[in-house]
């Protein structure tokens, strides 16, 4: 019986934890360029149940089975673009990263809402500065600054330089660092893309979606539900075991 109560109990703790996963994406979902994460859990099943349909055999399978957390994966699949007209604003269309500088090294984002410091370097919204093909900041000498869709920079019509936009085979090496920063693993492989797709004037979207991420709440409470309901109904089953024993003549 005490099985089942912890089976319950693991169970009520992944559902909680898959709560703060989607919360926390919706929370993101106005932030350029935020990625989703996904939970993933691991089963292992003390017994074989057959598949019937309805609210039993589910009650069942939460009774018969344990579930932990496996992990959290980013899903990094492209956002919606959505036009700024600000030419400040870039976006990279399909796969890469721009390359950043922070005080603790460098760091990759899919971020690009930019602003000029006061050192005429393009830095992002938290400050970091944008690297260029050559690894070093990139600095705007003139007044104006344009980019084209291959990663290039011009300032007052002058060639700068170009972007460094970089690629990785396993993107599962990246992890989330904060304000839209992610550092690398060590051995995880980048590859710079010769001819990125990079728009200006344009932003990329979180790819949180709120119908999915609100039919995820609605199935992680029913099943939350569920799992509390098995607790109760084992909890009242050991009252009425202990009632009847104490009420037992000797």
């Amino acid at each position: 019986m005490w099985s089942g109560y912890y089976t319950a109990a693991s169970g009520m703790v992944s559902t909680l934890t898959q709560l703060d996963v989607v919360t926390n994406n919706l929370a993101n979902m106005t932030t350029p360029g935020f990625k989703k994460d996904v939970a993933h859990f691991q089963t292992a099943n003390y017994r074989t149940e057959p598949e019937t349909p309805g609210e039993e055999n589910l009650f069942r399978r939460i009774l018969n089975s344990q579930s932990t957390l496996a992990g959290t994966k980013t899903d990094f699949s492209s956002g919606p673009m959505v036009s700024t007209g600000r030419n400040l604003d870039l976006a990279i269309q399909g796969e890469g990263f721009f390359v950043v500088r922070t005080p603790q090294g460098d760091r990759y984002t899919r971020q690009g809402a930019l602003q000029i410091n006061e050192k005429g370097e393009l830095v992002s919204a938290s400050g970091a500065q944008l690297l260029d093909k050559n690894n070093a900041p990139v600095t705007i000498p003139g007044n104006t600054v344009h980019f084209t869709e291959n990663g290039d920079v011009f300032s007052d019509g002058v060639y700068v330089t170009a972007l460094k936009v970089v690629k990785f085979d396993k993107p599962e090496g990246l992890s989330k660092e904060g304000t839209g920063l992610y550092t690398a693993a060590q051995g995880t492989k980048e590859t710079v893309l010769e001819t990125p797709q990079v728009r200006s004037g344009t932003l990329e979207k979180s790819n949180v979606s709120i119908e999915e991420a609100m039919g995820d709440l609605i199935r992680i409470q029913r099943t939350f539900e569920f799992q509390e309901r098995v607790m109760t109904t084992l909890l009242n089953d050991v009252a009425r075991k202990t009632t009847e024993e104490v009420g037992r003549p000797t």
